[in-house]
């Protein structure tokens, strides 16, 4: 009796992983397309172009930008 119920104890594991493992798709797919992909639209029709492809395009080197700052104690007291 006991192994009767190792394997349906083992079965059943199975079964939750494989729920899981379709179930974290669906959800990440249905949270990318319902938040993630609207806010792109909305930022792409504001004009917004936060890593500055736009610039890269047009032939410049490299679109990072120098930054001369000397860091005083303040800076890191709080990080966040």
């Amino acid at each position: 009796m006991k192994k009767f119920f190792r394997a349906l104890y083992a079965a059943w594991v199975r079964f939750g992983m494989l729920l899981g493992y379709i179930n974290i798709r669906v959800i990440l797919s249905i949270l990318f397309f319902i938040i993630v992909t609207p806010v792109g639209l909305l930022r792409r029709l504001a004009g917004k172009d936060s890593l500055r492809i736009r610039q890269f395009k047009k032939g410049r080197g490299s679109v990072m930008v120098n930054r001369d700052h000397v860091y005083i104690k303040e800076d890191l007291l709080h990080t966040f």
